[in-house]
């Protein structure tokens, strides 16, 4: 028996199933795509799961993001401690600023005057034109600190997910089909073009995203869209600030990008099969995940490394103890941390004492951006779908999504979106993108209730 499997892997496809799933990866589509492989969980919750059942009456978003369309819970939500309301943050290198004698970038036109001097002044300073003025990450594993945040400067908001969707009085629409997400190909090929941002931003992994703004010598970054300025800046972090989103013009009311299902929240953590001849016993195992002390254990590393527990019922979260880490990848390198099925519920994080100050300043980061946050019922939701449709959506996502972010950076490098455009939305058209959002739409009216 393989008992236990961290992600996804080919045993789906083959059905040599292990006992169970732990972590992410396990998506909607490979559940309603093999519903028999999967245990429905709600009746095993009731009668073995108390911390479960104790996470769904305190918060019930997570019941209900967690129910699929037939009225089952195949895989267990997550509820993660002292998180911030969006996710990415504007950083820009202040002592830069400063010295050049320029202002906080407010307007897009401001920013590319910021970042054109960055790159032509010598602002660190050791005499050699090795400055980056922006940096931002394009992953094909993270949906997080890309460039399409910046469409809050236009008052359209990036949704965090790979589904690029919008809704505007409960009605879906594709992002990458507004006029604002063409204007803002336009001013990054601008930037690009004219050497203002990374030249391997296409290219570069995450290790290469978060390391290249820690040079040795000097610091050569000047902004970046980050989860925290310090977490890609390193040693010279003191030297950057988050600022507000940018405007495309004065008169602009930007948005912020965020996603509160996916900052805060995730569904589909924990899964048990059907070869599973343990079924009860598993669920009182992965209960005990859900505890108070289990779940920040699993978030943020074991007893005496990660968090440590008081003798008030307080803990204390840890610093790195190897200045090999900061303070997230000594999370991660401890514990599964974001990918863990844990449920950290407010009265829990009040217990949580941060002498290290990462997660408060984070926290205290997000009143920068709450101002221009939209309400939940704006931003798509992690609605359900049921087999019919999740087999067609996962076939029209693929080849749309993959078509987009082809263009997306074919166009930021090379050019070409203002002639390209209506040549582009003629074949997303064709590509099936009409269905796509009838079944996007259909799903959102399930999840309000609109139906």
């Amino acid at each position: 028996k393989k008992g236990l499997i961290l992600y996804r892997n080919p045993t789906l496809a083959s059905g040599d199933l292990p006992d169970a799933f732990f972590g992410s990866g396990i998506e909607d589509s490979d559940i309603t795509a093999n519903i028999d492989y999967f245990v429905p969980l709600e009746d095993l919750i009731d009668e073995y799961a108390p911390n479960i059942k104790n996470l769904f009456e305190k918060d019930p978003i997570t019941e209900k993001m967690s129910t699929f369309l037939d009225g089952h819970i195949y895989g267990l939500p997550q509820r993660m401690p002292l998180r911030p309301t969006s996710n990415d943050t504007l950083g820009i290198n202040k002592t830069w600023l400063d010295k050049l004698g320029l202002d906080v970038p407010e307007t897009l036109d401001e920013f590319y005057d910021v970042c054109m001097a960055f790159k032509t002044q010598d602002p660190n300073g050791n005499g050699i034109a090795d400055e980056i003025p922006f940096n931002f990450a394009n992953l094909d594993d993270s949906r997080w600190f890309t460039a399409r945040t910046l469409l809050g400067a236009w008052g359209d908001m990036y949704d965090m997910t790979f589904n690029y969707l919008t809704v505007k009085d409960d009605v879906v629409s594709y992002m990458p089909t507004l006029d604002s997400y063409k204007e803002l190909v336009l001013f990054l090929n601008k930037m690009y073009q004219n050497g203002l941002i990374n030249q391997e931003v296409f290219t570069d992994d995450l290790s290469k995203f978060v390391a290249l703004g820690k040079s040795e010598d000097v610091p050569i970054l000047g902004s970046v869209i980050a989860w925290t300025p310090g977490t890609v800046t390193g040693q010279w972090a003191d030297q950057y600030i988050a600022i507000p989103p940018l405007r495309a013009s004065a008169d602009t009311e930007p948005l912020w990008g965020t996603n509160r299902s996916l900052v805060i929240y995730d569904t589909n953590k924990f899964e048990i099969t059907t070869a599973n001849e343990h079924i009860p016993e598993t669920m009182r195992w992965i209960d005990e995940c859900y505890s108070e002390e289990m779940s920040l254990y699993l978030y943020y590393g074991s007893e005496g490394i990660g968090i440590q527990k008081e003798a008030d019922g307080t803990y204390t979260i840890l610093p790195p103890t190897s200045d090999e880490y900061d303070q997230d990848l000594w999370k991660w390198y401890n514990a599964p941390a974001d990918f863990a099925p844990v449920a950290t519920l407010p009265e829990t994080e009040k217990k949580i004492n941060d002498p290290t100050g990462y997660y408060a300043e984070r926290i205290e980061m997000s009143d920068i951006y709450d101002p221009y946050l939209l309400d939940d019922k704006d931003i798509y939701p992690l609605a359900k779908f049921d087999a019919a449709d999740q087999d067609e959506l996962t076939l029209l996502k693929t080849d749309i999504t993959s078509y987009v972010d082809q263009k997306f950076a074919q166009w930021i490098t090379v050019g070409g979106v203002e002639e390209e455009w209506e040549n582009y939305l003629t074949e997303l058209d064709n590509m099936g993108l009409p269905r796509m959002l009838e079944i996007y739409q259909k799903g959102y009216n399930n999840y309000y209730g609109m139906n």
